[in-house]
């Protein structure tokens, strides 16, 4: 997996030497040769929701109140115990930001372990994740329990379990070099229902677990509310937004959801939220 990771790291490094808008005219002008989609009008991509559902996600910077609220409801809904009080009276809420950053990731894993072992790993009270931080967030939400499970999945992994190329045709016919079928079968087996109703039981002990994506048609970072997903027990909506936050433009296709704007049903195309930012924080 290490080696997979490097690999998709120097791709990264070739795609940083790219603007970002360059990348985005590239991604959509392939993808619209491929596909017959129906992205959302400009005027509407502010109102476009998932389900009608306006507090699972959230543009970054862009103020929205059910996102807000929620932040509000974690604090009511944790014991005084899961966070006391210092004696001056203030309260220290570790909050974990999990970067992008490819071969990285595997590093990341490792000091998540070696934190546990060291005995000082904190309950986070919020945990964010972009790229590959997105495939680590889950399992650093739940807490050292899946420490090994987290190690097996950067040990294990080869480049096919990872990404299949589409050969040299594929690309110009096609709308990424790559194919992520094999990393959507990974997420599929990670992402379990089983996983979501126990993200869902910390979520309502006021924990919060964060994704980011990047938004191809509005160009904007995009905050998913993990943890509401997983309460609402959406597990298809929960793969898409890991698979798109770890999937870099061009290299591999973008993710496209489901959305609803004034009525009527469109489409969003979703890659890696380093496309914008390689770490954040709420």
């Amino acid at each position: 997996m290490l080696r997979t990771m490097k690999r998709i790291s120097r791709m990264l490094k070739t795609l940083r030497s790219m603007s970002f808008i360059a990348a985005l005219v590239i991604s959509l002008a392939i993808a619209g040769c491929a596909t017959s989609r129906d992205p959302v009008p400009p005027e509407l991509i502010s109102k476009a929701t998932v389900d009608n559902l306006a507090d699972i996600r959230t543009f970054m910077g862009m103020p929205n109140a059910q996102f807000e609220e929620d932040l509000l409801l974690s604090f009511n809904q944790e014991k005084p115990e899961d966070y006391p009080k210092r004696p001056d009276g203030s309260i220290f809420y570790p909050v974990l930001a999990i970067s992008g950053g490819a071969a990285n990731g595997a590093y990341g894993a490792g000091l998540l372990k070696g934190w546990s072992k060291h005995g000082d790993r904190p309950v986070f009270k919020v945990v964010t994740g972009v790229s590959t931080g997105a495939l680590i967030a889950p399992f650093a939400f739940l807490g050292s329990e899946y420490d090994d499970e987290l190690e097996e999945c950067y040990t294990t992994m080869a480049t096919k379990n990872v990404m299949r190329s589409r050969g040299v045709v594929g690309p110009l016919l096609g709308d990424s070099v790559y194919s992520t079928a094999p990393l959507a079968k990974k997420i599929a087996v990670i992402a379990t229902k089983e996983l979501l109703e126990k993200i869902a039981v910390e979520h309502k002990r006021g924990r919060r677990l964060f994704v980011g994506t990047t938004n191809l048609d509005a160009q904007r970072f995009v905050v998913w509310n993990m943890g509401e997903i997983a309460c609402k027990g959406d597990v298809d909506l929960f793969r898409k937004v890991t698979l798109a936050s770890a999937s870099l433009p061009i290299v591999f296709p973008p993710v496209h959801i489901k959305v609803e704007a004034d009525g009527k049903t469109y489409d969003e195309m979703h890659v890696d939220g380093g496309a914008i930012t390689q770490v954040f924080s709420t």
